[in-house]
């Protein structure tokens, strides 16, 4: 019981640290593709705190423990391999995410041969799925900004709606939105995209 207490611990402390990770990627990018995901990740990794919530309540744990196992130490940004212009922000948060879930990939599967509950186990499994499944999320976005297409959007200051300036490999210098017709330039600043109003 002490072992499925200690990993169930552990595991929350890594789904407290994925949830704070992405909601503070979320406020440095403006990409809607990337905000959508992140958002998306976010609340699955809120589903599985609740999930794990229940196993410790079930299993009579105390979820103060939680504190005294600290995620890993992977850093939140990411800035080495390939730069696409106007990317720097997004593929280092990308990167970092990317090392993040495959960390929690690892951990999962190893708990899951380390527990006896069944329910605990089945969970684990379960969560070593889900973060698989982030893993290649984030590796085809990362590979699809690489290769020149991913979409290069912005929301519109004016209106919130998607304003596109082509894929990262042929961006155009100017959009209109197509909801409101306000006309954007594109620019890069200090590696990121930039828009700014005509």
């Amino acid at each position: 019981m002490a072992n499925e207490l200690t990993n169930l611990y552990t595991a929350l402390s890594l789904e407290m640290a994925a949830v704070a990770r992405y909601e503070s990627h979320q406020e440095r990018t403006s990409d809607p593709t990337i905000l959508a995901l992140l958002q998306g990740l976010m609340r699955n990794e809120d589903g599985h705190q609740e999930e794990l919530t229940g196993q410790i309540e079930r299993l009579g744990g105390d979820l103060a423990e939680t504190a005294n196992c600290p995620g890993p130490d992977l850093p939140g940004l990411v800035y080495e391999g390939e730069q696409v212009s106007g990317q720097k922000t997004n593929l280092a948060m990308l990167r970092a995410d990317f090392a993040f879930e495959n960390e929690a990939t690892k951990t999962y599967t190893t708990f899951a041969g380390l527990v006896e509950d069944p329910k605990v186990k089945s969970l684990f499994m379960e969560l070593a799925r889900a973060e698989r499944g982030h893993v290649n999320g984030l590796n085809q976005l990362i590979k699809a900004m690489e290769q020149g297409q991913h979409p290069v959007a912005f929301f519109c200051p004016v209106c919130g709606w998607a304003v596109d300036f082509g894929t990262t490999g042929e961006t155009v210098d100017e959009s209109r939105c197509k909801m409101c017709g306000a006309l954007f330039v594109l620019g890069v600043e200090d590696g990121d995209f930039t828009i700014t109003r005509k």
